[in-house]
Protein backbone atom coordinates (compact mmCIF):
# COMPACT_ATOMS: atom_id res chain seq x y z
CA UNK A 1 0.00 0.00 0.00
CA UNK A 2 1.39 3.42 -0.92
CA UNK A 3 2.58 5.09 2.70
CA UNK A 4 0.79 7.76 3.11
CA UNK A 5 2.17 11.64 3.35
CA UNK A 6 1.84 14.29 5.54
CA UNK A 7 1.77 17.93 6.48
CA UNK A 8 4.94 19.21 7.60
CA UNK A 9 5.11 22.71 8.92
CA UNK A 10 8.90 24.34 9.59
CA UNK A 11 9.30 26.91 11.95
CA UNK A 12 12.44 29.71 12.43
CA UNK A 13 13.86 29.75 15.04
CA UNK A 14 13.03 33.08 18.05
CA UNK A 15 15.44 32.78 20.55
CA UNK A 16 14.64 34.76 24.42
CA UNK A 17 16.24 38.04 24.04
CA UNK A 18 16.94 40.17 27.25
CA UNK A 19 15.75 43.52 27.30
CA UNK A 20 18.74 45.19 26.90
CA UNK A 21 19.48 44.30 23.38
CA UNK A 22 16.15 45.81 22.48
CA UNK A 23 16.08 48.70 19.99
CA UNK A 24 13.16 51.27 18.50
CA UNK A 25 12.50 52.03 14.70
CA UNK A 26 10.49 55.01 14.09
CA UNK A 27 9.23 56.28 11.03
CA UNK A 28 6.33 59.24 10.50
CA UNK A 29 2.71 58.41 9.44
CA UNK A 30 2.25 59.41 6.19
CA UNK A 31 5.05 61.23 3.26
CA UNK A 32 4.03 63.18 -0.09
CA UNK A 33 6.17 62.75 -3.00
CA UNK A 34 6.08 65.08 -5.95
CA UNK A 35 5.76 63.04 -9.65
CA UNK A 36 9.28 63.00 -11.05
CA UNK A 37 10.82 64.99 -7.99
CA UNK A 38 13.31 62.59 -5.94
CA UNK A 39 11.73 62.06 -1.88
CA UNK A 40 12.62 60.93 1.09
CA UNK A 41 11.25 58.22 3.71
CA UNK A 42 12.56 58.86 7.23
CA UNK A 43 13.16 55.74 9.08
CA UNK A 44 15.41 55.87 12.48
CA UNK A 45 17.10 53.54 14.67
CA UNK A 46 17.13 54.36 18.49
CA UNK A 47 19.49 52.27 20.43
CA UNK A 48 21.33 52.29 24.03
CA UNK A 49 24.76 50.09 21.85
CA UNK A 50 25.58 49.73 18.83
CA UNK A 51 23.96 46.97 16.59
CA UNK A 52 24.90 43.10 16.20
CA UNK A 53 25.29 42.20 12.66
CA UNK A 54 22.34 44.99 11.79
CA UNK A 55 20.49 44.58 8.73
CA UNK A 56 17.60 46.86 7.09
CA UNK A 57 15.51 45.44 4.81
CA UNK A 58 12.60 48.30 3.29
CA UNK A 59 9.28 46.24 2.10
CA UNK A 60 6.68 47.99 -0.20
CA UNK A 61 2.88 46.69 0.46
CA UNK A 62 0.67 47.84 -2.59
CA UNK A 63 -2.76 46.50 -2.49
CA UNK A 64 -1.98 43.55 -0.26
CA UNK A 65 1.43 42.80 -3.05
CA UNK A 66 4.27 42.80 -0.96
CA UNK A 67 8.12 43.57 -2.65
CA UNK A 68 11.83 44.01 -1.57
CA UNK A 69 13.14 47.56 -2.32
CA UNK A 70 16.31 47.61 -0.56
CA UNK A 71 18.35 45.69 2.17
CA UNK A 72 21.01 47.73 3.79
CA UNK A 73 24.01 45.88 5.42
CA UNK A 74 27.52 47.49 6.64
CA UNK A 75 29.35 46.57 3.67
CA UNK A 76 26.66 48.68 2.07
CA UNK A 77 23.43 48.45 0.36
CA UNK A 78 21.35 46.45 -2.19
CA UNK A 79 18.57 47.52 -4.17
CA UNK A 80 16.38 45.52 -5.88
CA UNK A 81 17.19 45.58 -9.50
CA UNK A 82 13.60 47.10 -10.36
CA UNK A 83 15.20 49.78 -7.77
CA UNK A 84 18.54 49.85 -9.43
CA UNK A 85 19.54 53.81 -9.17
CA UNK A 86 16.52 54.76 -7.67
CA UNK A 87 16.94 54.07 -4.26
CA UNK A 88 19.59 54.72 -1.63
CA UNK A 89 20.44 54.91 2.11
CA UNK A 90 23.04 56.65 4.00
CA UNK A 91 26.62 55.33 3.81
CA UNK A 92 26.85 55.86 7.68
CA UNK A 93 23.16 55.15 8.49
CA UNK A 94 24.31 52.40 11.31
CA UNK A 95 26.44 54.96 12.94
CA UNK A 96 24.38 57.72 13.27
CA UNK A 97 21.08 55.90 13.46
CA UNK A 98 19.69 57.16 10.02
CA UNK A 99 18.44 54.91 7.57
CA UNK A 100 16.13 56.71 5.61
CA UNK A 101 15.42 55.59 1.79
CA UNK A 102 15.67 58.16 -0.84
CA UNK A 103 13.52 57.03 -3.32
CA UNK A 104 14.58 59.18 -6.93
CA UNK A 105 11.95 60.52 -9.89
CA UNK A 106 9.12 59.43 -7.86
CA UNK A 107 6.03 58.04 -10.42
CA UNK A 108 2.64 57.24 -9.36
CA UNK A 109 3.03 53.16 -8.81
CA UNK A 110 5.59 54.47 -5.97
CA UNK A 111 2.39 54.97 -3.62
CA UNK A 112 2.02 52.43 -1.01
CA UNK A 113 2.77 51.83 2.52
CA UNK A 114 6.68 51.33 3.04
CA UNK A 115 8.09 49.17 5.90
CA UNK A 116 11.95 49.92 7.66
CA UNK A 117 12.64 46.82 8.61
CA UNK A 118 15.66 46.42 11.08
CA UNK A 119 16.93 42.77 12.37
CA UNK A 120 20.08 42.26 14.22
CA UNK A 121 21.87 39.10 15.49
CA UNK A 122 19.73 39.18 18.77
CA UNK A 123 16.39 41.41 17.77
CA UNK A 124 14.10 42.88 15.24
CA UNK A 125 11.78 45.82 14.89
CA UNK A 126 9.84 48.02 12.16
CA UNK A 127 7.96 50.75 11.43
CA UNK A 128 5.78 51.75 8.34
CA UNK A 129 5.36 54.91 6.21
CA UNK A 130 2.23 55.81 4.19
CA UNK A 131 3.95 57.21 0.85
CA UNK A 132 1.27 59.38 -0.97
CA UNK A 133 2.04 60.97 -4.82
CA UNK A 134 1.33 64.22 -6.01
CA UNK A 135 1.40 65.83 -9.90
CA UNK A 136 0.35 69.03 -10.95
CA UNK A 137 0.29 70.18 -15.08
CA UNK A 138 0.40 73.01 -17.29
CA UNK A 139 -2.75 74.30 -18.30
CA UNK A 140 -3.04 76.11 -21.68
CA UNK A 141 -6.38 77.62 -22.65
CA UNK A 142 -7.54 77.89 -26.44
CA UNK A 143 -10.86 79.05 -28.47
CA UNK A 144 -12.83 76.83 -29.90
CA UNK A 145 -14.96 78.81 -32.18
CA UNK A 146 -18.56 79.64 -32.27
CA UNK A 147 -20.93 78.14 -30.28
CA UNK A 148 -24.93 79.07 -31.06
CA UNK A 149 -25.10 83.00 -30.01
CA UNK A 150 -21.52 82.74 -28.07
CA UNK A 151 -18.03 81.45 -27.97
CA UNK A 152 -16.80 78.46 -27.07
CA UNK A 153 -13.47 78.33 -24.78
CA UNK A 154 -11.37 75.06 -23.75
CA UNK A 155 -8.86 74.42 -21.32
CA UNK A 156 -6.42 71.31 -21.37
CA UNK A 157 -4.02 70.13 -18.38
CA UNK A 158 -2.29 66.82 -17.90
CA UNK A 159 -0.03 64.93 -14.96
CA UNK A 160 -2.43 65.70 -12.07
CA UNK A 161 -2.43 63.58 -9.06
CA UNK A 162 -4.41 63.33 -7.53
CA UNK A 163 -7.89 63.60 -9.26
CA UNK A 164 -8.18 67.50 -9.50
CA UNK A 165 -11.03 69.82 -9.42
CA UNK A 166 -11.88 72.30 -11.82
CA UNK A 167 -14.00 75.88 -12.31
CA UNK A 168 -14.44 78.63 -14.70
CA UNK A 169 -14.93 82.13 -13.31
CA UNK A 170 -15.41 85.01 -14.40
CA UNK A 171 -14.19 88.49 -13.74
CA UNK A 172 -16.65 89.10 -10.89
CA UNK A 173 -15.85 85.61 -9.36
CA UNK A 174 -19.07 84.28 -10.82
CA UNK A 175 -18.71 80.38 -11.84
CA UNK A 176 -19.41 78.94 -15.02
CA UNK A 177 -21.60 76.10 -16.12
CA UNK A 178 -18.86 74.01 -17.53
CA UNK A 179 -18.78 70.45 -19.42
CA UNK A 180 -15.60 68.91 -17.87
CA UNK A 181 -13.93 65.48 -18.90
CA UNK A 182 -11.33 63.96 -16.73
CA UNK A 183 -9.01 60.84 -17.72
CA UNK A 184 -6.61 58.15 -16.21
CA UNK A 185 -3.62 57.40 -17.92
CA UNK A 186 -1.35 54.07 -18.05
CA UNK A 187 0.66 55.71 -15.53
CA UNK A 188 -2.71 56.72 -13.26
CA UNK A 189 -2.19 60.80 -13.71
CA UNK A 190 -5.10 62.80 -14.37
CA UNK A 191 -5.88 64.59 -18.00
CA UNK A 192 -8.17 67.09 -17.52
CA UNK A 193 -10.64 68.93 -20.96
CA UNK A 194 -12.53 71.57 -19.95
CA UNK A 195 -15.70 73.57 -22.09
CA UNK A 196 -16.84 76.32 -21.27
CA UNK A 197 -19.62 78.58 -23.69
CA UNK A 198 -19.50 82.62 -23.07
CA UNK A 199 -21.70 84.90 -24.69
CA UNK A 200 -21.35 88.90 -24.72
CA UNK A 201 -22.83 89.17 -20.97
CA UNK A 202 -19.49 87.73 -19.98
CA UNK A 203 -16.96 89.83 -21.69
CA UNK A 204 -14.31 90.53 -19.72
CA UNK A 205 -11.73 88.32 -18.05
CA UNK A 206 -12.50 84.75 -17.74
CA UNK A 207 -10.52 82.59 -15.73
CA UNK A 208 -9.95 78.64 -16.00
CA UNK A 209 -8.72 77.25 -12.45
CA UNK A 210 -7.79 73.71 -11.23
CA UNK A 211 -6.54 72.69 -8.01
CA UNK A 212 -4.65 69.69 -6.37
CA UNK A 213 -6.93 69.04 -3.38
CA UNK A 214 -3.43 66.78 -1.47
CA UNK A 215 -0.86 69.47 -1.27
CA UNK A 216 -3.49 72.28 -2.48
CA UNK A 217 -1.37 73.46 -5.68
CA UNK A 218 -3.43 75.86 -7.73
CA UNK A 219 -2.82 76.50 -11.23
CA UNK A 220 -4.39 79.07 -13.29
CA UNK A 221 -4.95 80.85 -17.01
CA UNK A 222 -7.19 83.71 -17.83
CA UNK A 223 -8.33 85.49 -20.92
CA UNK A 224 -9.58 88.90 -21.61
CA UNK A 225 -12.53 88.83 -24.30
CA UNK A 226 -13.77 91.77 -25.78
CA UNK A 227 -17.18 92.72 -27.85
CA UNK A 228 -14.77 91.54 -31.17
CA UNK A 229 -14.45 88.17 -29.73
CA UNK A 230 -18.22 87.13 -30.63
CA UNK A 231 -18.30 87.01 -34.34
CA UNK A 232 -21.62 86.56 -36.62
CA UNK A 233 -22.14 83.47 -37.40
CA UNK A 234 -23.30 82.94 -41.12
CA UNK A 235 -26.75 81.56 -41.44
CA UNK A 236 -25.90 78.53 -42.60
CA UNK A 237 -24.56 77.49 -39.46
CA UNK A 238 -26.23 77.66 -36.56
CA UNK A 239 -28.26 74.17 -37.19
CA UNK A 240 -24.59 72.40 -38.12
CA UNK A 241 -23.59 73.65 -34.98
CA UNK A 242 -26.44 72.55 -33.11
CA UNK A 243 -26.15 68.52 -34.37
CA UNK A 244 -22.60 68.84 -33.96
CA UNK A 245 -23.06 69.56 -30.18
CA UNK A 246 -25.41 67.03 -29.67
CA UNK A 247 -23.32 64.24 -31.34
CA UNK A 248 -20.28 65.60 -29.14
CA UNK A 249 -22.83 64.82 -26.51
CA UNK A 250 -23.53 61.12 -27.51
CA UNK A 251 -20.38 60.77 -28.20
CA UNK A 252 -19.52 61.83 -24.42
CA UNK A 253 -22.41 59.74 -22.84
CA UNK A 254 -21.54 56.24 -25.43
CA UNK A 255 -17.96 56.52 -23.85
CA UNK A 256 -19.57 56.78 -20.51
CA UNK A 257 -21.47 53.62 -21.08
CA UNK A 258 -18.48 52.10 -22.12
CA UNK A 259 -16.35 52.77 -19.09
CA UNK A 260 -19.58 52.29 -16.54
CA UNK A 261 -20.05 48.59 -18.33
CA UNK A 262 -15.93 48.03 -18.41
CA UNK A 263 -16.05 48.83 -13.95
CA UNK A 264 -19.16 47.36 -13.11
CA UNK A 265 -19.33 44.21 -14.94
CA UNK A 266 -15.63 42.88 -14.11
CA UNK A 267 -16.74 39.94 -11.87
CA UNK A 268 -19.21 39.37 -14.82
CA UNK A 269 -17.93 39.54 -18.04
CA UNK A 270 -18.46 37.17 -20.57
CA UNK A 271 -18.59 37.13 -24.94
CA UNK A 272 -21.76 38.93 -24.54
CA UNK A 273 -19.88 41.82 -22.71
CA UNK A 274 -17.16 42.07 -25.38
CA UNK A 275 -19.80 41.84 -28.38
CA UNK A 276 -21.50 44.70 -26.63
CA UNK A 277 -18.95 46.92 -26.37
CA UNK A 278 -18.11 46.71 -29.71
CA UNK A 279 -21.22 46.67 -31.03
CA UNK A 280 -21.01 50.32 -29.27
CA UNK A 281 -18.10 51.16 -30.70
CA UNK A 282 -18.99 50.29 -34.39
CA UNK A 283 -22.12 52.34 -34.13
CA UNK A 284 -20.07 55.31 -32.73
CA UNK A 285 -18.09 55.32 -36.03
CA UNK A 286 -20.71 55.13 -38.39
CA UNK A 287 -22.20 58.24 -36.56
CA UNK A 288 -18.87 59.85 -37.37
CA UNK A 289 -18.94 58.54 -40.57
CA UNK A 290 -22.43 59.34 -41.25
CA UNK A 291 -21.62 63.44 -39.85
CA UNK A 292 -18.14 63.49 -42.00
CA UNK A 293 -20.11 63.22 -44.76
CA UNK A 294 -22.88 65.48 -43.83
CA UNK A 295 -20.22 68.17 -43.07
CA UNK A 296 -18.74 67.56 -46.68
CA UNK A 297 -21.92 67.97 -48.82
CA UNK A 298 -22.68 71.23 -47.01
CA UNK A 299 -19.33 72.46 -47.46
CA UNK A 300 -19.89 71.96 -51.42
CA UNK A 301 -23.03 73.11 -51.29
CA UNK A 302 -21.65 76.34 -49.45
CA UNK A 303 -18.41 76.19 -52.16
CA UNK A 304 -21.66 76.22 -54.54
CA UNK A 305 -23.48 78.77 -53.37
CA UNK A 306 -20.39 81.46 -52.58
CA UNK A 307 -19.55 80.78 -56.17
CA UNK A 308 -23.01 82.02 -57.51
CA UNK A 309 -23.16 85.08 -55.37
CA UNK A 310 -20.15 86.08 -56.10
CA UNK A 311 -20.16 85.84 -60.23
CA UNK A 312 -23.69 87.72 -59.59
CA UNK A 313 -22.30 90.54 -57.77
CA UNK A 314 -18.95 90.71 -60.44
CA UNK A 315 -21.42 90.47 -63.18
CA UNK A 316 -23.83 92.83 -62.12
CA UNK A 317 -21.83 95.76 -59.81
CA UNK A 318 -18.27 94.60 -60.19
CA UNK A 319 -15.93 94.75 -57.12
CA UNK A 320 -18.17 97.15 -54.73
CA UNK A 321 -18.83 97.10 -50.81
CA UNK A 322 -21.32 94.35 -51.79
CA UNK A 323 -18.01 92.61 -53.34
CA UNK A 324 -16.69 92.76 -50.13
CA UNK A 325 -19.22 92.15 -48.03
CA UNK A 326 -19.07 88.55 -49.94
CA UNK A 327 -14.94 88.16 -49.45
CA UNK A 328 -15.69 88.49 -45.55
CA UNK A 329 -18.68 86.22 -45.53
CA UNK A 330 -16.94 83.57 -47.05
CA UNK A 331 -14.11 83.86 -45.26
CA UNK A 332 -16.13 83.46 -41.97
CA UNK A 333 -17.79 80.28 -43.65
CA UNK A 334 -14.33 78.90 -44.83
CA UNK A 335 -13.08 79.81 -41.20
CA UNK A 336 -16.41 78.06 -39.64
CA UNK A 337 -15.70 74.99 -41.47
CA UNK A 338 -12.16 74.56 -41.29
CA UNK A 339 -12.99 74.41 -37.26
CA UNK A 340 -15.28 71.84 -37.81
CA UNK A 341 -13.08 70.04 -40.02
CA UNK A 342 -10.61 69.83 -37.34
CA UNK A 343 -12.78 68.86 -35.08
CA UNK A 344 -14.02 65.76 -36.65
CA UNK A 345 -10.18 64.72 -37.31
CA UNK A 346 -10.60 65.14 -33.27
CA UNK A 347 -13.34 63.00 -33.07
CA UNK A 348 -12.10 60.16 -35.62
CA UNK A 349 -8.39 60.22 -33.27
CA UNK A 350 -11.06 60.03 -29.93
CA UNK A 351 -12.59 56.91 -31.54
CA UNK A 352 -9.47 54.90 -31.95
CA UNK A 353 -7.83 55.83 -28.67
CA UNK A 354 -11.57 54.29 -27.05
CA UNK A 355 -11.27 51.38 -29.85
CA UNK A 356 -7.74 50.58 -28.21
CA UNK A 357 -8.76 51.09 -24.62
CA UNK A 358 -11.66 49.07 -24.52
CA UNK A 359 -9.52 45.99 -26.27
CA UNK A 360 -7.05 46.57 -23.74
CA UNK A 361 -9.43 46.73 -20.95
CA UNK A 362 -11.19 43.92 -21.98
CA UNK A 363 -7.95 42.06 -22.36
CA UNK A 364 -7.41 42.59 -18.85
CA UNK A 365 -11.08 41.46 -17.63
CA UNK A 366 -9.98 37.99 -19.32
CA UNK A 367 -6.87 37.64 -17.73
CA UNK A 368 -8.36 38.16 -14.06
CA UNK A 369 -11.46 36.01 -14.71
CA UNK A 370 -9.35 33.29 -16.09
CA UNK A 371 -6.99 34.01 -12.65
CA UNK A 372 -10.35 33.67 -10.49
CA UNK A 373 -11.46 30.79 -11.98
CA UNK A 374 -8.00 29.53 -11.52
CA UNK A 375 -8.14 29.89 -8.08
CA UNK A 376 -11.82 28.54 -7.62
CA UNK A 377 -10.49 25.77 -9.33
CA UNK A 378 -7.61 25.76 -6.98
CA UNK A 379 -9.88 25.93 -3.57
CA UNK A 380 -11.91 23.00 -4.44
CA UNK A 381 -9.28 20.59 -2.89
CA UNK A 382 -8.75 22.95 0.28
CA UNK A 383 -8.23 20.26 3.26
CA UNK A 384 -8.47 21.17 6.67
CA UNK A 385 -5.54 20.94 8.99
CA UNK A 386 -4.68 19.84 12.39
CA UNK A 387 -1.30 19.31 14.15
CA UNK A 388 -0.16 16.88 16.13
CA UNK A 389 1.22 17.42 19.22
CA UNK A 390 3.04 13.86 19.28
CA UNK A 391 5.31 15.01 16.34
CA UNK A 392 6.47 18.62 17.56
CA UNK A 393 9.70 19.32 18.30
CA UNK A 394 10.10 19.86 22.73
CA UNK A 395 10.47 23.53 21.63
CA UNK A 396 7.05 23.92 19.87
CA UNK A 397 3.84 24.45 21.42
CA UNK A 398 0.65 23.30 19.71
CA UNK A 399 -3.07 24.87 20.55
CA UNK A 400 -5.67 23.02 22.03
CA UNK A 401 -7.54 22.29 18.96
CA UNK A 402 -4.62 21.70 17.19
CA UNK A 403 -4.93 25.46 14.57
CA UNK A 404 -1.78 27.07 16.06
CA UNK A 405 1.92 26.27 16.79
CA UNK A 406 4.57 28.45 18.61
CA UNK A 407 7.72 28.54 19.17
CA UNK A 408 8.51 28.91 23.08
CA UNK A 409 12.23 29.25 22.70
CA UNK A 410 13.04 26.47 25.74
CA UNK A 411 12.98 22.91 25.37
CA UNK A 412 9.51 21.49 27.12
CA UNK A 413 9.10 18.52 29.39
CA UNK A 414 7.14 16.47 26.74
CA UNK A 415 6.41 12.66 26.52
CA UNK A 416 8.78 11.19 24.17
CA UNK A 417 8.21 9.19 21.53
CA UNK A 418 8.87 7.65 18.30
CA UNK A 419 6.48 9.91 16.68
CA UNK A 420 8.56 13.24 17.87
CA UNK A 421 11.24 15.28 15.59
CA UNK A 422 14.09 16.23 18.00
CA UNK A 423 16.93 17.89 16.19
CA UNK A 424 14.66 19.86 13.89
CA UNK A 425 11.53 22.68 14.87
CA UNK A 426 9.18 20.28 12.71
CA UNK A 427 5.74 19.47 13.59
CA UNK A 428 3.39 16.86 11.36
CA UNK A 429 -0.08 17.24 11.34
CA UNK A 430 -2.82 14.41 11.79
CA UNK A 431 -4.64 14.09 8.66
CA UNK A 432 -2.48 11.56 5.83
CA UNK A 433 -3.42 11.24 2.05
CA UNK A 434 -2.30 8.29 -0.30
CA UNK A 435 -3.67 9.97 -2.88
CA UNK A 436 -6.04 12.62 -4.80
CA UNK A 437 -5.33 16.79 -5.06
CA UNK A 438 -4.69 18.73 -2.15
CA UNK A 439 -4.75 22.61 -0.67
CA UNK A 440 -4.13 24.28 2.14
CA UNK A 441 -3.91 27.50 3.35
CA UNK A 442 -1.24 28.28 6.24
CA UNK A 443 -0.65 31.92 8.00
CA UNK A 444 2.74 32.54 8.47
CA UNK A 445 2.70 35.89 10.04
CA UNK A 446 5.72 37.87 9.47
CA UNK A 447 7.95 35.00 9.50
CA UNK A 448 11.24 35.91 6.65
CA UNK A 449 12.07 31.73 7.09
CA UNK A 450 9.63 28.77 6.68
CA UNK A 451 8.67 25.67 5.00
CA UNK A 452 5.69 23.93 4.58
CA UNK A 453 5.24 20.61 2.52
CA UNK A 454 4.06 17.03 3.02
CA UNK A 455 6.05 14.12 4.44
CA UNK A 456 6.13 10.37 4.41
CA UNK A 457 4.67 8.78 7.13
CA UNK A 458 8.06 6.55 7.32
CA UNK A 459 10.28 9.58 7.39
CA UNK A 460 13.39 9.91 10.17
CA UNK A 461 12.03 11.81 13.20
CA UNK A 462 15.23 11.69 15.39
CA UNK A 463 18.66 13.55 14.17
CA UNK A 464 19.74 15.40 11.56
CA UNK A 465 17.76 15.48 8.35
CA UNK A 466 17.25 17.05 5.18
CA UNK A 467 14.42 18.20 3.18
CA UNK A 468 14.52 16.75 -0.18
CA UNK A 469 11.97 13.93 -1.63
CA UNK A 470 15.08 11.37 -1.51
CA UNK A 471 14.54 12.17 2.24
CA UNK A 472 10.99 11.62 2.22
CA UNK A 473 10.11 15.76 2.17
CA UNK A 474 8.58 17.51 -0.43
CA UNK A 475 8.42 21.03 0.95
CA UNK A 476 8.73 24.51 -0.10
CA UNK A 477 9.29 27.82 1.75
CA UNK A 478 10.52 31.11 2.35
CA UNK A 479 14.42 32.03 2.87
CA UNK A 480 15.42 35.46 4.20
CA UNK A 481 12.16 37.02 3.28
CA UNK A 482 13.26 37.56 -0.38
CA UNK A 483 13.25 34.08 -1.73
CA UNK A 484 11.00 31.04 -2.20
CA UNK A 485 12.44 27.79 -2.76
CA UNK A 486 11.69 24.03 -3.39
CA UNK A 487 13.95 21.71 -1.69
CA UNK A 488 15.04 19.68 -4.24
CA UNK A 489 18.25 18.06 -3.63
CA UNK A 490 19.81 20.99 -4.83
CA UNK A 491 17.38 23.83 -4.16
CA UNK A 492 15.28 25.40 -7.27
CA UNK A 493 14.56 28.96 -6.85
CA UNK A 494 10.69 29.31 -7.55
CA UNK A 495 8.84 32.20 -9.39
CA UNK A 496 6.41 33.15 -6.61
CA UNK A 497 3.98 35.59 -6.12
CA UNK A 498 3.81 36.39 -2.67
CA UNK A 499 0.65 38.24 -1.02
CA UNK A 500 0.42 39.74 2.18
CA UNK A 501 -2.68 40.06 3.59
CA UNK A 502 -2.60 41.15 7.12
CA UNK A 503 -0.08 42.95 9.57
CA UNK A 504 1.16 41.79 12.81
CA UNK A 505 2.79 42.79 15.43
CA UNK A 506 6.05 41.73 16.92
CA UNK A 507 5.57 39.63 19.83
CA UNK A 508 3.02 38.02 17.14
CA UNK A 509 5.48 36.36 14.88
CA UNK A 510 6.51 34.06 17.53
CA UNK A 511 3.56 31.79 16.43
CA UNK A 512 2.09 30.29 13.24
CA UNK A 513 -1.88 29.91 12.46
CA UNK A 514 -3.47 27.59 10.07
CA UNK A 515 -6.35 29.95 9.86
CA UNK A 516 -7.28 32.15 6.99
CA UNK A 517 -3.55 32.86 5.76
CA UNK A 518 -1.22 36.05 5.88
CA UNK A 519 0.76 34.78 3.34
CA UNK A 520 -0.29 32.71 0.39
CA UNK A 521 2.05 31.15 -2.17
CA UNK A 522 1.36 30.47 -5.55
CA UNK A 523 3.52 29.37 -8.69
Amino acid sequence: MEQRRWLLLALALLLAIPVSEHFKVTSPEKVVGIVGQDTILPCTISSTKPLDNPQVHWIKITDGHTEDIYTYRHFGGEPMQKYCGRTSVPGDGFATGNVSLTLKNVQPADEGRYICSVESSVWFAENDTKLSVAGTGEVFIEIQGPQMQGLELGCRSQGWLPKPTVQWVTEDGQGLSVDTEIHQDSRKLFSVWSRVTVTGEEMGKVTYQILNPLVQVEKKTSLSLSGDAFPRVSPGLPAFWTVFTLFLLTLAAAAAVLVYRGKTEEANISQALESRLEKDLKQLSQQIQTLIQAFQNMQESTERDLLMIRTDLENKRGMTEEGNATMILESTWQKDLQQISHQLQNLQQILHNMQMSTQRDLQLLRTELENKQELSKVESYKGDVTLDADTAHPRLEISADGQKVKDTGVIRQVPSNEKRFDSHLFVLAKEGYTSGKHYWEVSVGRRRSWALGIARESVTRKGPLTLCPQNGFWAIGLADGRDCWAYTDRWTRLSAYLVRKETQSVEETAAASLRPPSWTSWN
